[in-house]
């Protein structure tokens, strides 16, 4: 195996050339044995002497023939000279290992035979001691010559930026294996030694261009290198600069030796190395020492996954406005690695249901990170406000529950603006169904023409009968249909349905207005009920209709208090409602980090699954079958609304439509016939009162020989 002649990739004309040569039919495709013989030219381009086996040959032919077409065509050879050099290099350095490992191997058992020969022979002169000592020290040999396989995971370099007076700036990680120490003989740290730089390698790599070119550039790629272990190899990692495609010109340097490495890669963490400078033309490159090399060496790539769900803002100005997450480094001090953005929703109190990816490779010290920022006419942005404190990173982890944050306003304004966000790989919605049956004790204003009543249901950032204390923002509203004209007590029959986002802190508050008809829409707040928003949760686990007090806001001058009757169930989401209890975290029901814990709902059926009593649920009679009922949002079972008012359901429809069940009312069985006695003949009766003592009572039918003459009871009538 020779050394490297080139390891840089062929340029695009070059590769043209070569694709010209061995199309010798000039048709513009190469046949399979023409491809072949160009691959052997790129084999004698990295500088390996022995030919290509056959296999590998026919494997890379196969990977490059995109149709199937049995040739290559110049679309299929051109991505050599760019972004598919890399992986044909990585198959010829494993193909030169493994050719390398036969050597070694037939080396190793050449060397093991001379060895026990050698041991054999100093055991008849020295002893057993000295064989084994001999042994050992071939074996030590042996561990030598084992393969390394070396992964190396570069993922942001900090402290250097392009120049002022540079055009492009396009720097590249150089792994190198060496051996000695590429240090030794330099008149200063921050010499150039072009002698150690231009090689020999005992195994190369070069990276491709970073993720950000301007400033602290980033990698997404990791290297590896295959190469045979022996004493005094060195690690030399190079931050290059590609100037035009001329060379890489070399920026800072690391020298770790190969046994610090494979301490490293025993237990792989990210760690931080300080670099060694180079001098360099600062107009060119601006370094600002000291450079830090964010990297980690062996084990998996360490990635973070993240996803931040924007939920909505609140007390903005009303203008229209972005959110814009990130993850910064340096717990919030360095550069930005990863952002993103919300659509633009306008104020006070936006809300975006967006989802925000910031999935980056993890080094364990990151910030979170989000700014609002103002959008004017044409592209002209501003950033208004930030987090007042940025998260540290462990707490962007998937936690199941949303978080309400503080916003530091950036012009001074000082408004109590917040932001309320979840991290999880699914955003938690559910939709809640509130049914508004009836209402009692209701009136309008007194100047009021005619009684149209309608329920609004809203879900409110805060306690809104604070009032002055703290603005309440509207998160989410539904209302039902307004009734026209009228006389009674209202009915209702739509539902309100609300879709949101739980997060701390909600609360509901259902409203029954009264709607003056004309022409602008305009209408006044009767009565109100407030509550907790887990409370009604809770009750969303019954859907069960209750009756509620209403707190009324206007002189109505009626007796008795004002009413209404609600329900509540869950008609929607990815979420339960159990889920949303105050103290506890979100588990969800699809894509999260836990299941919610099973609870008994009032009929004894797990919550979440059909009640035991559902109207027109199944028939008794066996292979009886319903036709399909059309299914109505909120819409509770008569067996629950019966059972909650105390009331029976009635038989017509428990024995029809309802789960087989004792009648209420049931015939008892008749009562035994009682067992026959029969009357003792006057035999028997004789007997027995000759021979009862005196004063006994025989109960009994008396016997007609009672009236015969003579009695032949007198003798013991006489006794008594």
């Amino acid at each position: 195996m020779g050394a490297t002649a080139s390891v840089e990739a062929p340029s695009a004309d070059d590769l043209k050339r070569l694709y010209d040569k061995h199309d010798i039919t000039g048709s513009g495709h190469l046949e399979k044995q023409e491809a072949f013989a160009l691959l052997e030219d790129l084999r004698i381009r990295y500088g390996m002497d022995e030919e290509l086996p056959e296999s590998f040959k026919e494997a890379v032919f196969q990977d490059f023939d995109k149709d199937n077409a049995g040739t290559w065509s110049w679309h299929d050879v051109r991505v050599l000279s760019g972004e598919g050099w890399p992986a044909m290099r990585r198959r010829l350095q494993r193909l030169r290992v493994r050719g390398g490992q036969r050597h070694n191997r037939a080396q190793r058992q050449k060397e093991q035979t001379l060895g026990e020969s050698a041991a054999s022979a100093w055991s008849k002169v020295s002893g057993a001691g000295a064989a084994v000592a001999a042994l050992k020290e071939v074996e030590a040999v042996r561990d030598l010559e084992e393969e390394v396989q070396l992964d190396f995971h570069p993922l942001r370099i900090q402290n250097i930026s392009i120049g002022q007076e540079a055009w492009t700036f396009a720097p590249a990680i150089d792994l190198r294996v060496i051996r000695g120490d590429p240090r030794r003989g330099r008149a200063a740290p921050n010499e150039v030694n072009q002698a150690v730089f231009e090689g020999p390698f005992v195994a190369r790599i070069v990276s491709g261009a970073p993720r950000g070119t301007t400033q602290d550039p980033t990698w997404s790629e990791s290297l590896q290198l295959s190469f045979m272990k022996a004493k005094g190899l060195y690690i030399h990692v190079v931050l290059s600069d590609n100037r035009f495609g001329v060379g890489l010109g070399p920026l800072a340097e690391l020298v770790v030796s190969l046994g610090e490495v494979l301490d490293m890669m025993r237990s792989p963490s990210v760690s931080r190395f300080t670099m060694q400078p180079f001098s360099v033309d600062l107009s060119k490159v601006n370094i600002s020492p000291p450079v830090v090399l964010v990297a980690q060496f062996g084990g998996p790539r360490p990635s973070l996954h993240c996803w931040c769900h924007v939920i909505r803002a609140e007390a903005l100005p009303e203008e229209t406005f972005v959110v814009e997450a990130s993850l910064i480094a340096n717990q919030g001090q360095g550069c930005v690695l990863v952002r993103g953005r919300s659509d633009p929703q306008s104020g006070p109190d936006p809300v975006y249901h967006n989802s925000v990816n910031l999935d980056w490779d993890d080094e364990g010290d990151m910030a979170f990170n989000c700014q609002v920022i103002r959008t004017g006419i044409g592209f002209s942005e501003e950033v208004f406000a930030e987090l007042k404190e940025k998260l540290p990173q462990a707490l962007v982890a998937p936690v199941g529950r949303s978080q309400r944050l503080e916003l530091r306003c950036l012009d001074g304004s000082g408004t109590n603006a917040e932001l309320s966000v979840h991290f999880a790989t699914v955003m938690p919605e559910m939709s809640l169904s509130i049914t508004a049956a009836s209402a009692t004790c209701l009136a309008p204003k007194s100047e009021a023409w005619s009684f149209n009543p309608f329920v609004e249901a809203t879900v409110q950032s805060r306690d809104p009968r604070l009032g002055s204390v703290g603005r309440s923002a509207k998160v989410t509203a539904a209302q039902t249909e307004t009734l026209t004209n009228c006389h009674a007590d209202p009915h209702w029959t739509q539902p309100m349905v609300l879709k949101l986002v739980p997060e701390p802190g909600l609360f509901l508050r259902i409203v029954v207005c009264s709607e003056a008809l004309g022409v602008t829409r305009a209408w006044d707040e009767l009565a109100e009920l407030v509550m907790e928003l887990p409370e009604a949760l809770k009750l969303a686990q019954g859907s069960v209709e209750r009756k509620f007090t209403l707190t009324r806001l206007i002189d109505m001058k009626r007796h008795g208090e004002s009413e209404i009757f609600l329900s509540f169930a869950q008609v929607g989401g990815n979420v339960s409602a159990s889920a949303f209890e105050a103290g506890h975290d979100l588990p969800l029901l699809e894509g999260g980090v836990r299941q919610p814990q099973v609870q008994v709902s009032i009929d004894g059926s797990p919550i979440g699954a059909k009640s035991r009593h559902p109207t027109l649920q199944r028939p008794i009679a066996a292979g009886y079958s319903l036709p399909p009922q059309p299914s109505v949002q909120g819409m509770q079972h008569l067996g629950q609304v019966l059972q909650a008012h105390s009331q029976e359901v009635p038989d017509i429809i428990a024995q029809r439509y309802g789960p087989p069940q004792q009648p209420r009312f049931q015939d008892l069985p008749p009562p035994p016939a009682p067992r026959q006695i029969s009357s003792p003949s006057p035999e028997e009766l004789t007997q027995a009162l000759q021979q009862a003592p005196q004063g006994a009572i025989v109960k009994g039918n008396v016997p007609l020989s009672f009236f015969n003459t003579p009695n032949p009871h007198l003798a013991w009538i006489a006794r008594r």
